[in-house]
């Protein structure tokens, strides 16, 4: 039973990745083929545990199963986060979970996972274990953190399942562990985590293109604006242009579909599929970057305080303004206040 279990895994996440080909054009679908990818290698690895097979197959195998935990966090982070960017300390976290795992084998025979290990060896394992959940567990916080501003309707549905699946087979390890195993029922305990994510990887093979659209759109096009209610899409710029709402510390969709009396469906349906905005953020954020260029482009108020600017267009702190004006202009509000000052005293 598990090995079919195993093979259905592997043909499905196969299926999978060839559907992923064409999304290879951006950035989050090499994360999610370096997923599926990876996640295959954890299931062949798992179907050959009792095989005897070569030191150079098994090498390469464990290194892809060792990055399982970093393309799912790579994934996430990209799929769910619009404004993810690998830093330079992103590549040392993800070097250093490859350098732990090279030193818990150096000098040692190249590990079977799938094989009970010496209780001996636990305190040499645990800090990759924790390594692990880290990377984990900072994915889902991902997924929760930015699920509000969220306005791409399919991904929103993605997040819950995602979160089900990785909070579910989290859970089943812990009793698998914790009971299951030691009580002599670790292949129950496998057959439930192999049907378990036989359905999500079902799911996600069965998901329709259109989603798949939205989840993995080309670089250089946006949301078809055919669902878009025209009413809400007038509200939702006239809200901004006119009445600068924007401007509000705190603002949210929820909120300001209440103010403008729409269905907040509607609302994330106006801004995204019509106005072409993934992420709420992202729509307020373009109002509020321009209104402080032609405020700081202004000569008459060279001196006003930039704390206060950034109060005034509804960032709780400076610090975030500060950070979504360089994202989008590449420098700081003082240095762009400066270059614009002094090109218009040199005019």
């Amino acid at each position: 039973m598990q090995q079919i279990l195993l093979t259905s895994n592997i043909a499905l996440l196969t299926a999978l990745a060839l559907r992923l080909i064409p999304a290879l054009k951006t950035r989050r679908g090499w994360y999610a083929m370096g997923l599926i990818t990876s996640s295959i290698a954890y299931f062949v690895s798992w179907y050959l545990s009792d095989a005897v097979i070569d030191r150079p197959l098994r090498a390469a195998l464990l290194f892809f199963v060792i990055g399982q935990p970093v393309f799912f966090w790579l994934t996430a982070n990209a799929l769910f986060d619009d404004r993810f960017r690998l830093r330079w300390w992103h590549y040392l976290l993800i070097a250093g979970k490859f350098i732990l795992a090279a030193l818990l084998s150096a000098g040692k025979p190249i590990p079977n996972i799938f094989r009970p290990f010496d209780p001996a060896d636990l305190p040499r394992i645990l800090p990759n274990f924790f390594y692990t959940l880290a990377f984990v567990f900072h994915a889902m916080a991902t997924i929760l953190r930015t699920n509000r501003s969220d306005l791409v309707e399919p991904r929103r549905r993605l997040r819950g399942m995602v979160l089900i699946v990785t909070g579910l087979l989290i859970v089943q390890a812990l009793i698998s562990a914790a009971v299951l195993r030691p009580l002599g029922f670790g292949a129950v305990s496998d057959g439930i985590s192999l049907i378990l994510i036989n359905c999500a990887t079902l799911a996600s093979v069965a998901w329709g293109g259109s989603h798949w659209q939205a989840l993995f759109p080309a670089p250089e096009k946006n949301p078809a604006p055919s669902e878009a209610d025209p009413l809400a899409m007038q509200k939702a710029v006239a809200a901004m242009e006119k009445d600068e709402l924007f401007r509000t510390e705190g603002l949210t969709v929820t909120a300001l579909a209440e103010k403008l009396g729409l269905q907040e469906y509607k609302l994330r349906r106006a801004i995204n599929g019509g106005l072409g905005y993934r992420n709420f953020n992202e729509y307020l954020n373009f109002y509020r970057m321009r209104a402080a260029k032609k405020f700081l482009e202004d000569p008459q108020k060279r001196d006003y305080p930039l704390i206060h600017l950034a109060l005034d267009l509804g960032y709780p702190s400076p610090a975030p303004f500060n950070r979504a004006f360089k994202e989008a202009t590449g420098m700081a509000p003082g240095e762009y206040r400066r270059n614009q000052l002094v090109a218009a005293d040199s005019t």
